[in-house]
């Protein structure tokens, strides 16, 4: 299974202006992604990939790269690009209320009609994995988290011999187990960004009782 600890700490965003509070999530939720990935044992796992928008292109077009992921024989890749949208922010509460997936949606649109992924090379599959600052998780992630459990399950099923109903078992266990991995690797990075503020408000001054006598 995966836990916090298979999550590595990637390159990812060492060329980003963002505050920290936008950073440090995202490069959480990247990692998390790249070991659920690499647990579905579905292909090799690279991070920040250059060239799948043409050979001379520097552009990386995702934070996940799963090699030859539609075909073995082909050079066909699945490029995830993560992101964690708030929620809580003045535009979003003005824009989308309680609509949470509405939100979710609109950042996956974003996504798939970036520039960058508009120049994708259209053999590579591509998904933007978005999630809330709170954990939920956006449609296109949750059905590739359903894709790579199945694969997961088949492969299993390959190698030691797997009932339809217990594939069918195996991959709701694994879906369950990696959506669990994801909202709380995400909980424990705001949890700790919360922390880190707290520390550097300065302590609040009290009065001095007066003297009685």
């Amino acid at each position: 299974g995966v836990s916090l600890a298979d999550a590595k700490p990637s390159e990812h965003l060492v060329a980003c202006s963002q505050a920290a509070t936008y950073a440090r999530p995202h490069r959480v939720l990247a990692d998390v992604v790249k070991a659920i990935v690499a647990d579905a044992n579905v292909g090799m796992v690279l991070t920040e990939v250059q060239g799948l928008n043409g050979p001379e292109s520097q552009a990386r077009p995702g934070d996940v790269v799963c090699l030859h992921y539609n075909s073995a024989d082909a050079e066909s890749h699945l490029v995830i690009d993560v992101n964690i949208t708030r929620t809580c922010t003045a535009s979003a509460q003005k824009k989308y209320k309680n609509n949470i997936a509405g939100l979710l949606r609109a950042t996956e649109t974003r996504k798939e009609t970036d520039q960058t992924r508009e120049d994708l090379d259209p053999t590579h599959s591509f998904v933007p994995f978005i999630a809330t600052e709170h954990g939920r998780i956006g449609q296109a992630a949750l059905q590739l988290l359903d894709d790579l459990s199945r694969r997961a399950a088949a492969g299993v099923a390959q190698r030691g011999g797997m009932s339809w109903r217990g594939q069918q078992r195996y991959a709701a266990t694994r879906r369950a187990e990696w959506e669990m991995a994801i909202s709380c690797a995400i909980a424990r990075i705001m949890a700790q960004l919360i922390m880190d503020a707290a520390q550097r408000v300065p302590p609040r001054r009290t009065a001095r009782p007066l003297d009685s006598g």
